[in-house]
């Protein structure tokens, strides 16, 4: 029973018609014939009769009304749907296949109908209705055509001739009925999904049930798409419900579809969102990694102990190894972005989807012609033939300007019924099916991945402490004057300003690329003026300079031009055209986004390269006035808890432990002294100590707790001895 109360519910709608309706009348009203012609929307009618009828189906129902017993059946009649990404031709294939494969030895009539669907919102909704006797053809029939009084009586199972055709039991005993309904489900789906493949569209139709897709979800461990199909199955609503007014049956469907459709969309907006969580964590991860890795690396170099060394560049060769193989199969994972593009583009011929590559081409090489024009500053130009080559590449490139301008909106308008196709909610859904199996299918695998990643990140961690470990080893006993380390901090301090100048010199030459709220505006009402407002500040340009040079001759030209910017400044003053401004604008700034982030993190890197360069500076000034006699040296000690990662340094990364930390290299150690000597230490490294060496007394300010009483233990000796 459950089979075939989910064939009966989710397969075509097959319908069998009650003595009260009359076959003749019913293929009319497919057909959009006589009173049912005002109706429209049929598109397509076709029909298999026998010769009697003489190609018309009301003809061959009218005496199905006739002739069939009282109780018997006039007609069945099949609908299903169409794909509405496929043109009427295409759609035609798919009913003629399905005919040929189920009706070839059946009299029948069909018609392809597109209207507004009366439980969908509004869109479209082409689908064929298919009208048979379910009477089957047998020899008799195919030699010699019965006429019409004979073909509707009885099978004579004996005589043959002297009956009409016989009812072929799939269409009315149950035994056989329901597996034929599942099988016309499912020979529907393949023929369909082969055409829409044909087509160059991804779409796919499932044939199977709800519950069944889900078991299988769930078998293959796909949670949310099992999720994501535990959903209430609609019902099918007869035609004469959707007439009756306030319908209970057509409000509760309605309701039903809505809420489907809203939980549907929640999981698959979920789904997305966590994804994007999820590769921003992966991405992040990956930028990271290059300067840890680095990092370490030139540390390796730095190790003495020539066994530890190789020990340790061994496990960074093994880590490596491991990061390429993780930058592949990342590479090789679909994230939610390229699977909103794929999904978008699932529903797409593959013609229709090359405009679509080829608009998206030209849109970003027109916004790189536009951002060459703004970038652009020649130099002014010295003599003729310099005006002119300025001149060309600017005529040349606003010409290519326009080129593409043009292009967009001859594409766009293409484009446009495929854009309105798009929103329908029948294709958004199937978009969003798309996306949510593909972001399923994915789960697996960025899982896998994620794992990998935290083990790398434990592995680096793990090398980064055994390399710091090392190099703690080594320098912590290592001595340094105070000129030693003044030299040190100038050399610091030089190579500090270099790099400042540099960096200003991007700062300066990012800043070009920056666009304020005012900039944003005034090339949104360029845009909207199609580059007129550009043209009259070029001319206004040249008009100072003309009116610099020659004093009171220009004035009609001036007049002139400020009849132009009334003019320019009154078509952008209407409200659409403000909103198209502001909206313009908007897209800009939102486009630029990216550049207003570079430029404020490179001026962070600025300003704290300065503070860097003035903190080294009083280092400097204060190791050089040193008041500590001549001939003393200093070194540094590491508790044990600073030996391990994470302790010291500056983060370069966002690890949160050792990675891309500063080494203790011997540099480095002379900068901690430096900054213990200028009362200049703010880092809480209560670890470090700086001792006096050999002959001057003990600076007792500057030892540790632990020396203190290592001095204090001698005395007392001392004292003993």
């Amino acid at each position: 029973m459950i089979v075939e109360r989910t064939a009966q519910d989710i397969m075509v709608n097959v319908q069998r018609e009650s003595d009260t309706v009359f076959a003749s009348s019913h293929v009319q009203y497919i057909n959009r014939e006589s009173a049912f012609k005002q109706r429209g929307g049929c598109l397509y009618k076709g029909h298999h009769l026998p010769k009697w009828a003489q190609e018309n189906p009301k003809v061959f129902f009218d005496a199905a009304d006739r002739f069939e017993r009282r109780n018997g059946e006039r007609y069945k009649e099949i609908e299903f749907a169409l794909p509405s990404e496929l043109n009427l031709e295409e759609q035609k294939k798919i009913v003629e296949q399905f005919l040929e494969h189920h009706l070839k030895n059946f009299y029948y009539a069909f018609a392809i109908h597109d209207k507004i669907g009366a439980m969908s919102d509004g869109e479209h909704h082409p689908h064929v209705h298919i009208m048979f006797s379910t009477r089957e053809m047998d020899d008799v029939e195919r030699k010699h055509e019965r006429p019409p009084e004979l073909f509707f009586k009885r099978y004579n199972k004996h005589h043959p001739e002297r009956g009409g055709c016989g009812k072929a039991l799939k269409w009315f005993d149950r035994k056989f009925q329901s597996a034929n309904l599942m099988q016309m489900r499912e020979d529907y789906a393949a023929i369909t999904n082969a055409v829409l493949k044909k087509n160059g569209i991804s779409l796919r139709v499932d044939h199977r049930s709800l519950k069944a897709r889900r078991e299988e979800a769930l078998a293959n461990g796909n949670l949310f798409l099992a999720q994501l199909l535990n959903r209430v199955p609609e019902s099918s609503v007869g035609p004469v419900a959707l007439l009756e007014k306030n319908n209970a049956e057509v409000r509760q469907q309605r309701a039903l579809r809505k809420l489907n459709q809203r939980k549907e969309k929640n999981l698959i907006l979920q789904g997305i969102l966590q994804d994007e969580v999820d590769e921003n964590e992966v991405r992040h991860h990956f930028e990271d990694l290059p300067i840890w890795l680095s990092d370490i690396k030139e540390a390796l170099p730095s190790i003495e102990d020539t066994e530890e060394r190789t020990r340790l560049g061994k496990e960074w060769d093994k880590i490596t190894r491991q990061v390429e193989r993780s930058v592949v199969k990342n590479q090789a994972i679909a994230w939610s972005k390229n699977v909103m593009e794929e999904a978008k583009l699932s529903a797409m011929t593959l013609p229709e989807r090359e405009i679509w590559q080829r608009l998206k081409t030209n849109g970003r090489e027109l916004q790189d012609w536009k951002d060459f024009l703004l970038r652009w500053k020649p130099p002014a130009p010295v003599n003729k033939e310099e005006r002119d080559e300025q001149d060309a590449v600017r005529s040349e490139t606003q010409r290519r300007i326009h080129e593409l301008e043009q292009n967009l909106k001859d594409d766009a308008a293409t484009l446009h019924p495929v854009f309105e196709r798009l929103r329908q909610p029948s294709t958004k859904k199937a978009i969003y099916e798309q996306i949510a199996m593909k972001l399923s299918e994915g789960f697996t695998s960025k899982k896998n991945l994620r794992l990998e990643l935290h083990e790398e990140n434990a592995s680096l961690e793990k090398l980064d402490a055994a390399v710091r470990r090392a190099l703690i080893r080594q320098n912590e006993d290592t001595t340094y004057t105070a000129p030693e380390i003044a030299e040190a901090l100038k050399g610091s301090i030089e190579e500090k300003e270099a790099r400042l100048k540099e960096l200003q010199r991007e700062l300066k030459e990012l800043g070009h690329h920056v666009y304020s709220q005012a900039r944003a505006l005034e090339m949104a009402k360029d845009n909207y003026l199609k580059g007129a407002w550009s043209e009259w500040k070029l001319d206004k340009r040249k008009l100072d300079k003309l009116e610099k040079k020659r004093p009171g001759q220009n004035m009609e030209a001036l007049d002139w031009l400020n009849a132009r910017k009334v003019n320019l400044e009154k078509r952008c003053s209407t409200p659409e055209a403000q909103a198209k401004i502001h909206d313009i604008a908007s897209g800009i700034l939102r486009k630029n986004i990216g550049n207003q982030k570079a430029y404020q993190k490179l001026s962070e890197q600025v300003k704290m390269l300065k503070m860097e360069i003035q903190k080294e500076k009083r280092q400097e000034a204060a190791v050089e006035f040193s008041s500590a006699p001549n001939g003393t040296r200093y070194r540094t000690i590491y508790s044990q808890n600073q030996q391990g990662a994470g302790q010291q340094g500056t983060v370069h990364g966002g690890h949160g432990g050792g990675g891309g930390m500063t080494f203790p290299t011997p540099d480095y150690n002379m900068h901690r002294i430096a900054q213990v000597l200028s009362r200049d230490d703010d880092t809480g490294m209560v670890g470090l100590v700086i001792t006096s060496k050999p002959d001057a007394p003990d600076d007792w300010y500057l030892l540790s707790e632990t020396e203190k009483e290592d001095r204090k233990n001698d005395l007392a000796n001392l004292d003993r001895l």
